[in-house]
């Protein structure tokens, strides 16, 4: 295990004790309410996580405080267990080399760091030429059949195109957060989650779309239990909720046990769909709105098939630990 996971582990064990006498009815000092706070940060949780309230609500006492914040305490802790376990696992066999996934991602990594960015905004070039004769119709659906769905400055629009920014802003991408991608990698809790990265990455690349197929057919479910535990009263959130496939699948997973569900897209199309797919599920909040850091409007344009265009402006939401508290949902931490 990692040294950094061992500190950790000893951090929260100490935190889980002192949690224990406070609720056997030991007086909960400054001394105490600093102490969780600092072990908090420390822990890498942002100061506007809720969790913070609930040490606010034991020093004005009463039960339900403490009630609260060990709930939220526990995820914690069975979050940061799996993650120790995972490093325990995966660490040295991924200094060595020694699975398949690990493999590849270093050599993606040796790829990207050892290649200008003129070079590998070349060969991607190179690889959309190849794919627009070897998968016609794959080609036009991410070229033409995809314009507007690109963001900001993203553009894609072909071989001999005026306009590939999206080959740019990828490649600068994978360049510029190199070191935060390894860091991920490595922190990330289970294989589906590394396969994943590597087959992003992949795309990018080369346009080749396989592994994400391979994995969303022999690996459907959106979230992996074994990872992320779920209690009573669950809150999901889903940003870019497509036609509402993934809540499906997540209100399976959990059974049916979960207290509000949110949905976010910004396709008036899918809103409808939506609605129709989740209309038998209770509680589901349905929003025609994209998620981002600022309160602010967006303008989305694009074609369908090239026959028509359309212009789509709709509101984004600030993301919710910047909201108002009493905006934001009290018992969730999951979401996609």
């Amino acid at each position: 295990m990692h040294e950094i996971y061992k500190q950790k582990m000893q951090l929260l064990f100490s935190m889980d004790e002192m949690i224990s006498e406070i609720e056997n009815g030991v007086f909960f000092s400054d001394e105490n309410r600093h102490g969780l706070r600092d072990g908090l940060i420390a822990l890498g949780l942002p100061e506007e996580n809720i969790i913070f309230e609930h040490i606010v609500n034991i020093s004005a006492g009463g039960g339900k405080g403490i009630s609260e914040f060990r709930k939220l305490f526990n995820r914690l802790l069975d979050a940061q267990v799996a993650a120790a376990s995972n490093s325990a696992k995966i660490s040295e066999n991924y200094r060595n080399g020694a699975y398949g996934c690990d493999r590849e991602f270093m050599h993606l990594m040796d790829l990207i760091r050892n290649n200008s960015a003129e070079t590998l905004q070349l060969s991607v070039y190179e690889n959309l030429k190849k794919l627009s004769v070897e998968n016609s119709a794959y080609y036009d659906l991410i070229t033409a059949g995809s314009r507007g769905w690109y963001m900001g400055t993203n553009w894609l629009d072909g071989v001999n195109g005026a306009n590939n920014s999206l080959i740019i802003n990828r490649v600068t991408t994978l360049k510029l957060n190199i070191d935060r991608i390894e860091w991920l990698y490595i922190n990330v809790a289970d294989s589906i989650s590394r396969r994943s990265l590597n087959a992003l990455i992949k795309f990018w690349l080369t346009w080749n779309y396989i592994d994400w197929k391979k994995i969303a057919i022999y690996y459907c479910d959106v979230v992996d239990t074994n990872i992320f535990p779920f209690y009573d009263d669950e809150v999901f959130v889903d940003c870019g909720s497509y036609i509402g496939d993934t809540v499906e699948q997540y209100v399976n997973t959990v059974n049916s046990n979960y207290r509000r569900i949110y949905t976010y897209d910004i396709s008036t199309t899918h809103i409808d769909i939506i609605k129709k797919n989740l209309a038998k599920l209770p509680n589901v909040v349905v929003n025609h709105k994209g998620t981002g850091d600022k309160s602010t409007e967006m303008s989305m344009v694009g074609t369908d098939k090239g026959k028509r265009r359309f212009k789509d402006t709709f509101p984004v939401i600030v993301d919710w630990p910047k909201m108002n508290p009493s905006h934001k949902p009290k018992e969730g931490h999951h979401g996609t």
